[in-house]
């Protein structure tokens, strides 16, 4: 089986490392199951996370939001980059790419349906896509792991992909099941798998490691850490909500004897009082004592806890969870930031996702044949008042060039500039020929 026995036993590898990660002592201490956390994480535990859980959505979008925002340029033969801005706008194509990219962080891989005009009916999607330079695509879907599943390997060590998906298994969604209230996405209750070749698939994978069909879920690092994160939150949102009106201890005298009208009548007048129907209790010969309450602070826990998370994505803590009101993110949260976002771009999304995609669509003759690279554009952005900052900055460096290429800055003035104007231009950013059309000044 080559590469296939290779992948299912890394895989198999990998849950066993999961089931043995919280043990300790020869396996007679078992971490995880002491502090209530899953040993075995499915597709659906992330899907779960990512819709009821509000830091961990962010996790998952960050990163994809930042990654396509700007959108990159394409580079290369002009009938190729032509021919790709026109099916990029047509078929909304960079909306398709952020959806599969967020699927792709939520399971080991995700997958792009492309629906070329060569098919008759569902059943011929399990036939391979033929070289066609009059072919259309007629629609591109997204599906998740756990909607898309490998269903067959290339098993001929002289195929040169040997060891990667030749056929899956798509979950079509029930419209009747998908617009329910409860649906959770990915659920796939109802759906029926259809066959599909994988020539009218993209497969796309974040995170690999020995192989490059099964990536490690963004999540799955962390899912300790937000399980926490819920216990604590959670935990000190009930202990407050139960200590925010303290307890009430009734001392009835000992000369005082109730009958069980009295006793109602007092119940009655107590239970009022706790649920705000009443602000009185009338009481005779019986004493109520408040018990006092401490509400515990779970900020340092918290803080702790979101550490953790910012260390595992690299998403810098006050980019994670945002900074109150008036303040920003240091300057050197954002370019940390904005170098993770970089090396995601450079080590994901152009060779695993646009690379891929690419290939795609010049095999079946949809795109012509020829090399597309990316140019992206700055992943660090200045606030509205730095940049205001950085332009005043800009002008008080052209004055003192300007007395420079005047040679007013020396003494007695008329002598030769020590600088010239082409130079003056770069250090200020601004094109080294005059006539061209100034951009914004560097940095902006």
């Amino acid at each position: 089986m080559g590469n296939i026995g290779s992948g299912l036993s890394t895989l198999l590898n990998r849950l066993s490392w999961t089931i043995k990660a919280g043990l300790q002592f020869g396996g007679k201490r078992n971490l995880y199951a002491t502090f209530g956390y899953k040993t075995e994480l499915t597709f659906q535990d992330f899907i779960i996370k990512y819709v009821r859980q509000g830091i961990a959505t962010r996790i998952i979008n960050a990163p994809v939001i930042s990654t396509w925002n700007p959108l990159p340029k394409a580079i290369g033969p002009e009938d190729l980059v032509t021919s790709w801005n026109t099916f990029a706008q047509k078929q909304q194509i960079w909306g398709i790419i952020t959806r599969t990219d967020k699927l792709a962080g939520l399971g080991r891989y995700a997958t792009i349906l492309i629906g070329y005009n060569d098919i008759l009916k569902v059943a011929d999607l399990n036939k391979p896509v033929k070289y066609n330079a009059e072919l259309k695509v007629l629609y591109m879907q997204p599906y998740s792991e756990a909607a898309s599943v490998i269903s067959e390997f290339v098993t001929d060590p002289t195929d040169p992909r040997f060891g990667l998906p030749l056929y899956y298994d798509i979950k079509l969604i029930d419209p009747k099941v998908s617009a329910r209230v409860d649906y959770i996405p990915t659920q796939l209750i109802g759906s029926t798998a259809e066959k599909v070749h994988w020539s009218r698939i993209v497969h796309i994978s974040e995170g690999v490691l020995e192989d490059q069909i099964f990536g490690i879920p963004r999540l799955m690092p962390i899912y300790n850490d937000l399980d926490d994160l819920l216990k604590v939150a959670g935990g000190s949102a009930e202990i407050f909500w139960l200590n925010a009106r303290s307890g009430m201890q009734i001392d009835v005298d000992k000369d005082m004897e109730l009958d069980v009208t009295d006793a109602a009548d007092l119940q009655d007048e107590i239970e009022e009082y706790q649920h705000e129907l009443r602000r009185v209790i009338r009481t005779k010969g019986v004493k109520i004592n408040n018990l006092g309450a401490n509400v515990a602070d779970p900020t340092g826990t918290v803080d702790v806890i979101l550490n953790l998370i910012a260390a595992n994505t690299g998403i810098p803590k006050a980019v994670l969870i945002g900074m109150p009101m008036g303040q920003l993110a240091s300057t050197q949260d954002r370019a940390n930031y904005a170098t993770l976002i970089e090396n995601r771009r450079t080590d994901f999304a152009e060779p695993c996702m646009l690379v891929p995609l690419i290939q795609a669509l010049q095999y079946s003759g949809v795109l012509p044949k020829g090399i597309m690279s990316w140019t992206w554009k700055s992943a660090f952005r200045l606030s509205p008042l730095e940049e205001g900052q950085t332009r005043a900055q800009m002008a008080r460096s052209a004055v003192n060039l300007q007395k420079a290429l005047n040679g007013g800055g020396m003494k007695g003035g008329g002598a030769p500039a020590f600088i010239t104007p082409q130079e003056a231009r770069a250090i200020i950013g601004f094109p080294m020929n005059p006539s061209d059309k100034p951009d914004k000044p560097f940095g902006v």
